[in-house]
C-alpha cells in the first residue's frame, strides 16, 4: 500500500512540474481503487472494472414511416450510458445521434425519411473508456406487412405452438393447423397421408426442439430407406410472389442417420416454387456430392458451393445429431445472367454467385419441407428435424461476410 501510494505522489508530482496545460492518460492502482491523472495535474476516480461490457444482439424493427426501434442485449452493469450510430451505408459516414441512460436496451429513432434503409450499431460507455461495437443492423422506413409478413417482411415460426401436434390430427391428436400461425399449412397435399410407408407422424413435439434456440418445439419428419424417400410436407404460402427472400432455418438428422453411399445421392431439402407445384422450381439439396442452389423444370441449372462441401462434411460420416444452420438468399434474375444465389452453413458462406439463372422465375411464393431424399439407408424409418424457420425479404443482421441475412436465432451458429 505504501509502495502505491509513493508512486501515486510521484506520479502527481511529476504531472504538475509540467505544466498545467498538458494532460496525462496515466493510470495507476492503489488496490481496488483507480485514479488517472486529467488536465492541470487534476487526480481524476476512475470507475473500477475498466471499460463496459459491450452490447449485442442488436436489431432494428419497423414503427411507422419516419420512425425505427432499436433493442439490443446489455450485459453491462457499470456503463453510464449506450452510445447509438446511424449510416445511410453501413460501410462508412457513422454519426454518432445520441447517448441514452444507463441500463438501456432500447432506443426508438424518430424523425426519419420514408422509404429509406439505415443501418445502426451501438456502443457503451463509461470514465474508463468505451465498449467493442455491437453487431451492426439495419432497418427500412417502409411498411411491408400482408396477410403473411409482418411490417418488416418477415414471416417466422420456431414451432411454439403451446402444445403438441400432428399432420391431420393423427398422433397427437390435435391438427397442426389448428395451432400453426398465418402462412403454413400442415398438409400432404400430394397423398394426403400424413404417414410415411411406416406409420410414422409428421408433428409438432418437444423431442424435436433446438436445444439452442428458445423454443420448447421443434417440427419432426420422418423418412424411410431407399430412393426417392418422399416425406410428406408442410407448405409455406406468402401472399405475393417475391423477387428476392432469405429463409433460415436449423436442421438436424436423428443419430447414426446414413446414406447407403456415404454421401446422398440426392436430399431435396426446400422446393420454392413461384405459384406452386409443376413448372419452374428452386431447390437447396444435396447432390453430387455438394450442396447447391437448383433452379428449371426437367433441365436445371445448378450453383453449388465453391469449394465444394458435402453431407459428412457438415453432419458427420453418419449424422452427429446436432442442429446445424442453413440459410439462403435468392434474387431473381433479369435477363439469365444477374441472378443472386447465396447459401450460408453454421454461419459460413458456401455459395457466392451474382451471375445465376433462375430459367425465368419472377418470385417466390411456396415453399415446401421436408421433400425426398434418395439412398437413405438406416434399417427403417428416422426422424429429421426443423426448428426456427424464417423468411424475409428484408433481413436486418449483417453476415460477418458484410451481406445482409437473417443470421442465428438466439446466437447459435449449429453444430
Amino acid at each position: 500500500m505504501a509502495r502505491n501510494i509513493a508512486r501515486l505522489v510521484l506520479l502527481i508530482a511529476l504531472v504538475v512540474g509540467v505544466g498545467a496545460s498538458w494532460t496525462s492518460v496515466a493510470r495507476i492502482n492503489a488496490h481496488d481503487i483507480t485514479m488517472q491523472v486529467g488536465a492541470g495535474g487534476v487526480l481524476e476516480h476512475v470507475p473500477a472494472g475498466g471499460v463496459p461490457a459491450a452490447p449485442s444482439g442488436l436489431v432494428v424493427s419497423y414503427l411507422s414511416t419516419s420512425s425505427l426501434r432499436l433493442t439490443w442485449v446489455n450485459p453491462a452493469t457499470d456503463e453510464t450510458g449506450t452510445r447509438v450510430y446511424r449510416s445511410l451505408t453501413g460501410t462508412g459516414s457513422w454519426s454518432l445521434i445520441t447517448t441514452t441512460a444507463a441500463n438501456a436496451t432500447t432506443y426508438d429513432n424518430t424523425g426519419l425519411t420514408s422509404a429509406t434503409r439505415y443501418y445502426y450499431y451501438v456502443d457503451n460507455i463509461n470514465g474508463s473508456g468505451d465498449s467493442t461495437d455491437s453487431n451492426i443492423s439495419t432497418g427500412l422506413t417502409t411498411d411491408l406487412s400482408d396477410t403473411v409478413l409482418n411490417a418488416n417482411g418477415t414471416w417466422s415460426d420456431d414451432f411454439d405452438y403451446g402444445a403438441e401436434c400432428a399432420m391431420n390430427a393423427a398422433t397427437p391428436a390435435v391438427d397442426c393447423n389448428s395451432l400453426a400461425p398465418n402462412g403454413i399449412v400442415w398438409s400432404d397435399y400430394d397423398s394426403g397421408n400424413p404417414l410415411n410407408t411406416a406409420g410414422y407422424y409428421q408433428s409438432v413435439v418437444t423431442a424435436a426442439a433446438n436445444p439452442n434456440t428458445l423454443s420448447p418445439y421443434g417440427a419432426r419428419f420422418w423418412n424411410d430407406d431407399g430412393t426417392n424417400a418422399v416425406t410428406p410436407k408442410a407448405k409455406i404460402n406468402l401472399e405475393a410472389a417475391e423477387p428476392e427472400l432469405w429463409v433460415r432455418w436449423y436442421m438436424r438428422y436423428q443419430p447414426g442417420f446414413a446414406w447407403s453411399s456415404g454421401n446422398p445421392n440426392y436430399d431435396k431439402t426446400i422446393y420454392f416454387w413461384e405459384n406452386g407445384p409443376g413448372g419452374v422450381s428452386i431447390l437447396f439439396e444435396h447432390a453430387s456430392g455438394t450442396f447447391m442452389i437448383l433452379s428449371g423444370s426437367g433441365a436445371f441449372t445448378e450453383v453449388p458451393a465453391s469449394p465444394t462441401i458435402s453431407w459428412q462434411d457438415v453432419f458427420g460420416a453418419t449424422s452427429d445429431g446436432l442442429f446445424h444452420l442453413f440459410e439462403m438468399h435468392v434474387k431473381m434474375d433479369t435477363d439469365g445472367t444477374d441472378g443472386i444465389a447465396q447459401a450460408w452453413i453454421d454461419g459460413v458462406k458456401i455459395i457466392d454467385s451474382s451471375t445465376a439463372d433462375f430459367n425465368g422465375m419472377l418470385g417466390i411464393k411456396r415453399g415446401d419441407f421436408h421433400s425426398n431424399q434418395s439412398s437413405v439407408s438406416n434399417s427403417g424409418p428416422e426422424y429429421i428435424d426443423y426448428s426456427d424457420m424464417e423468411w424475409s425479404i428484408n433481413p436486418s443482421q449483417i453476415s460477418p461476410d458484410g451481406d445482409r441475412w437473417i443470421g442465428p436465432a438466439n446466437n447459435y451458429l449449429g453444430g
